[in-house]
């Protein structure tokens, strides 16, 4: 399992993992490897430039404001090249891997870089979990990316699981997420590759009660650790 924001996410998988997992019961045993900031840069710097796939600055239409404020934008493919070459090497290299079974886990523009590797090279991993995706990120250019590749494609071979908190649509409360309607963006997603009856393609989406953007990637992970790498038996409390 690769996740992005490592510093965050490496440690809390591995907690749920060591909480859930029990031997294989819940989940099955796998290796996990965290993918960090670059060396000397923030998290903010480094996953604005690795995480999302066009640079919404070099675009009149785009205004930079409040939403856009990082140096850099726009090195998805190349981050996805350096994963590809780089780091699924090291990894086939010196862990007992079983590389045919890769699963991507990623949230908020984790979960846009990793829907803009299900849409451009898709066979790089078997399972995609994404939570709370950016996809509203350069006014929905994801949307042209996934047009792109219907258009080249018949068929779209991976498993996905999309996961939104049930807050991160506009609305009255501080928890609500104010700028974008998240849970409609994961809907239409969802809608848009059904629509292209890819024979290899099976994904749903889910709402997850009473979380928001800050709160519901442990959720996303433990459900989704369930769904990509099921135990052999049902968790028994002891």
């Amino acid at each position: 399992m690769f996740v992005t924001d490592g510093a965050y996410a490496f440690p809390l998988v591995r907690s749920i993992r060591n909480l859930l997992g029990q031997s294989g019961r819940n989940i099955e045993d796998f290796i996990l490897v965290g993918l960090p900031p670059e060396a000397g840069q923030t998290s903010k710097a480094s996953r604005s430039r690795d995480y999302t796939p066009s640079n919404p600055l070099l675009d009149p239409s785009q205004h930079r404001g409040k939403r856009y404020t990082a140096e850099l934008y726009g090195e998805a493919d190349a981050y996805r090249d350096f994963i590809e070459q780089r780091v699924f090497p090291m990894v086939a290299r010196h862990y007992r891997a079983d590389m045919t079974r890769k699963v991507f886990a990623g949230h908020s523009l984790g979960g846009l870089f990793g829907g803009h590797v299900l849409l451009t090279r898709p066979s790089m991993f078997e399972h995609y979990i994404l939570s709370s995706p950016s996809l509203w990120f350069h006014g929905h250019r994801i949307r042209a990316t996934e047009q792109a590749y219907a258009d080249a494609h018949a068929d779209l071979p991976a498993n996905v699981r999309l996961y939104i908190g049930m807050y991160e649509t506009p609305g009255d409360t501080a928890r609500h997420y104010r700028t974008a309607g998240m849970v409609g963006d994961v809907h239409e997603f969802e809608r848009r590759l059904r629509a292209r009856r890819y024979p290899g393609l099976r994904i749903d989406s889910e709402v997850v009660e009473h979380e928001d953007h800050l709160t519901v990637f442990p959720d996303s992970i433990s459900r989704g650790l369930q769904w990509a790498l099921p135990g052999t038996e049902p968790y028994t409390p002891g």
